[in-house]
């Protein structure tokens, strides 16, 4: 990708969060439910993904055309690690809403 005053970041597929929303989609595709429920839960997970990697993206652009001295820091791993906590929080979520919806179709019964 090229930056509008001629900044440039290759971008290679571990670059694009594809491996974290492989993974997501099959955690949830995994799971016990309705396909309507995994699709929102797909759809949710995938798009937070996409959002912090543009985020990403985004700031090294800025940070580039702006010279700034980034130093040490390793965007793509601070990456990772925000994806990989998104997709934690995310699990739990998953996992407590899955148990109520598990609650509700047992007392209706």
């Amino acid at each position: 990708m090229v930056g509008p005053f001629g900044s440039s970041v290759v971008l290679g597929w571990p670059c694009l969060g594809l491996g974290i929303m492989i993974f997501w989609v099959f955690f949830v595709s995994l799971q016990r439910g309705l396909v309507v429920w995994k699709m929102k839960w797909i759809t949710l997970g995938v798009s937070l993904i996409w959002f912090i990697n543009s985020l990403r993206l985004t700031l090294l652009f800025i940070a580039l055309e702006s010279e700034w001295n980034l130093g040490m820091v390793d965007h793509h791993k601070l990456f990772n690690r925000s994806a990989y906590l998104i997709i934690l929080v995310l699990m739990y979520f998953l996992q407590e809403n899955s148990k109520t919806l598990k609650k509700r179709s047992e007392s209706s019964y």
